[in-house]
């Protein structure tokens, strides 16, 4: 009883020190549309890996080349693909000569040899990737994104949200994803970051070590690259809405099981010190909701309860005000269900996904 006790109290402080002192950054407000581009910025070579994805690039494509920003190219990686992408593209290059196609062989899942290629192939300094089913919020991406790096810094993390469907699969998903995009631009924000999403990440090619990528793991290449480099590297987080990158989510909870399969096993090879963070973050989530049945048979139901709400209260709070920035309001109202949703999914996290995926 009294271990159950203990389990309790210190689960819910740590749970409330942790969103307090690094989960509660003050993200950005939404900003005007920018007029002007300052004449010294620097060039920009946005890189997308693709494959077997010609249906998408005719969406994405168009919505990269106007882009309200003086000089910048478009490097495509054709990745073993064996649909249209090749001819499609050629034909773009007639009206786009800044759109550049680099043809790569696949020799294996993943997409980290198409990545080493596309990188050796960039013209410019500043890097900006995305993926094939990402699409900018506007005109400004690019602009949002380099303004964020200042000019000491390495690393830009940006966020990307899937669009707002029907259904409570796409709530969660975007549950989730928010949840996710909170703590790690808020942890960055704070001087600790510990990862970033491939589908918006800026970063200076001359940062960029092949050996930083660990050759068991065919996913999370820029997840782990910024992992990597989070101590030796200088890294800022971009929250303004015209930097997002949005995806659309999946419509399934099968397929959208196998794309969090590949985030969880590359999340294994982080940093011991962000492991430790991490785990000891899910651990004090897990035994918060887990130990709540013996609050019904305590003596002291009462003030435990109350500091349950407390945190319940805390946590929400921070979770709303940057839900808000973050473009996801609706999902505040939810909050409680979601996380309880949450929890059951962190549990088929332990049991199943450590296995790590086989394909793409």
């Amino acid at each position: 009883m009294y271990l159950a006790e203990f389990i309790l109290v210190f689960s819910f402080g740590f749970q409330i020190l942790i969103w307090i002192n690094f989960f509660s950054a003050r993200l950005s407000r939404n900003s005007k549309e920018m007029e002007s581009v300052p004449s010294s910025v620097l060039p920009v070579s946005v890189l997308i890996c693709a494959h077997n994805a010609c249906s998408q690039l005719a969406k994405l494509i168009p919505l990269i080349m106007r882009q309200r920003y003086p000089l910048f190219e478009l490097v495509l990686v054709n990745d073993g693909s064996s649909d249209q992408t090749t001819m499609y593209v050629q034909e773009l290059q007639k009206s786009w000569p800044n759109l550049r196609l680099v043809d790569h062989q696949k020799s294996g899942p993943g997409k980290k040899s198409a990545l080493i290629q596309g990188l050796s192939q960039c013209r410019y300094e500043l890097i900006l990737l995305t993926d094939a089913d990402c699409y900018p919020a506007g005109d400004y991406w690019i602009q949002t994104m380099v303004r964020c790096l200042n000019k000491n810094g390495d690393i830009v993390l940006g966020y990307s949200p899937y669009y707002r469907k029907t259904g409570i699969l796409n709530r969660f998903i975007r549950f989730e994803t928010c949840l996710n995009g909170i703590q790690y631009i808020s942890c960055a924000i704070k001087g600790f970051p510990y990862m970033g999403v491939g589908r918006n990440l800026l970063y200076r090619k001359a940062i960029f070590d092949p050996v930083l990528f660990i050759p068991d793991i065919i996913f999370g290449d820029d997840d782990l690259l910024v992992n990597n480099l989070s101590s030796s590297a200088t890294i800022y987080a971009c929250s303004d809405p015209g930097s997002f990158v949005y995806s659309e989510p999946k419509s399934g909870w099968k397929e959208y099981f196998h794309q969090r399969r590949r985030h969880f096993a590359a999340s294994t090879s982080y940093r011991i010190v962000h492991k430790l963070f991490l785990g000891s973050y899910h651990l004090s989530f897990l035994f918060s909701y887990l130990c709540l049945p013996f609050l019904f048979i305590n003596p002291h139901f009462p003030w435990l309860f109350g500091l349950f709400l407390v945190r319940l209260a805390c946590v929400w709070f921070i979770f709303a005000r940057s839900a808000r920035k973050l473009g996801e309001s609706d999902l505040i109202a939810w909050f409680p269900f979601l996380e309880i949703m949450y929890l059951l999914w962190l549990l088929v996290h332990s049991f199943y996904l450590r296995r790590r995926p086989k394909n793409w």
